[in-house]
């Protein structure tokens, strides 16, 4: 059964959207509203939160953080963004020093500013330092991923994928393989696809980033703004990609 809330407008600051909290499957939550979606995973060993909405959202986003975890009263312990885009991103830096490490694509880096150097795993063997919050110690991490990223905590598992320019020019996923839900930010959309070409976003990239994405094992995938979607509606969009190259001038 499925559960959600959204605080009362009397408990929301006044410089953030009203928020929504809902129970999408067991131990991962997605919070709407006040920029991107983004998802909350449970694990035995801390939170794992994808995407940080606008930076004037960062205390509601919070609120619903604690609401969604009051019982366990675990720590937030990485971030990890799926764009660049300042409804993903305008929150990083304030975790950044509140101690949380984050995990974004190489190309997506200038989402976090004034960071500690990056690192640029391709696999689990430096996933120890996008789980240490940096209290106490060093800097928190600022991890930039090429291709791919995998970790595990708590007994949730973890994997990032990051791609070149594909629809803009730091497009990642955020993939929970035992849950079979997938975070594909702003890679799918409802409406026609409208690279960024500024950014060296295509019609080509984006559809290649697709096909990494639907070779994965998935039920669910959370786009960046809307409601979940399911496997069906990410191949309609693959589609409608292929019509476009394949349309005169396309």
């Amino acid at each position: 059964m499925s559960a959600s809330w959204a605080w009362p407008a009397r408990a929301q600051p006044a410089d953030a959207a009203p928020m929504r909290t809902e129970l999408l499957k067991t131990g991962l939550f997605l919070i709407s509203g006040g920029g991107a979606n983004s998802l909350l995973r449970l694990s035995a060993q801390g939170l794992i939160l994808v995407d940080a909405k606008f930076d004037a959202s960062y205390r509601a986003l919070m609120a619903q953080v604690r609401r969604a975890n009051r019982i366990a009263d675990l720590p937030l312990r990485v971030l990890l963004l799926t764009s660049a885009d300042a409804s993903h991103s305008g929150g990083a830096a304030r975790f950044l020093a509140a101690g949380v490490p984050i995990v974004l694509a190489a190309g997506a880096r200038g989402a976090v500013s004034a960071a500690p150097p990056a690192s640029s795993p391709s696999s689990a063997s430096s996933a120890s330092s996008a789980s240490s919050t940096g209290r106490g110690g060093a800097a928190p991490a600022v991890v930039a991923v090429d291709r791919q990223y995998d970790f595990e905590l708590g007994g949730a598992k973890v994997r990032m994928l990051a791609f070149g320019p594909a629809r803009g020019g730091g497009d990642g996923v955020v993939w929970f393989p035992d849950l079979k839900v997938v975070a594909v930010g702003e890679l799918y959309t409802a409406g026609a696809p409208q690279p960024v070409a500024a950014e060296g976003g295509s019609i080509a990239a984006w559809s290649a980033a697709l096909d990494q994405v639907l070779m994965l094992d998935f039920d669910l995938a959370v786009p960046g703004s809307g409601p979940p979607v399911r496997r069906a509606e990410l191949e309609g969009l693959r589609a409608r990609l292929a019509a476009r190259a394949d349309a005169p001038g396309g």
